[in-house]
């Protein structure tokens, strides 16, 4: 395992912003060097009951697979999960 999250996405409200769900890490790190422009939100991805009183967030891991080479892009972090990674 690599990491482990949330799934999150677009904000239904906003404008722009891509299709695909990401998966968020647990604990994100904040970029102070990022510009303070317009961005597109992410938000949690619910998944409300049946009767529509209750969400829950959706959990989902990143995971590594032997003999095999990776690559990742991690949001909302700024360095890699471990040493063995190289940040490009």
């Amino acid at each position: 395992m690599i990491y482990r999250g949330q799934i999150a996405g677009k904000e239904h409200r906003s404008s722009g912003g891509g299709t695909n769900q990401q998966c968020l890490p647990d604990d994100p790190e904040y970029n102070p060097k990022a510009p303070n422009t317009q961005h597109s939100m992410l938000r949690a991805t619910l998944l409300r009951s049946n009767d529509g009183k209750t969400n829950r967030r959706l959990p989902c891991v990143a995971c590594e697979t032997d003999h095999r080479v990776n690559q990742i892009m991690i949001p909302a972090k700024t360095c890699c999960p471990s040493s063995d990674w190289t940040l490009e």
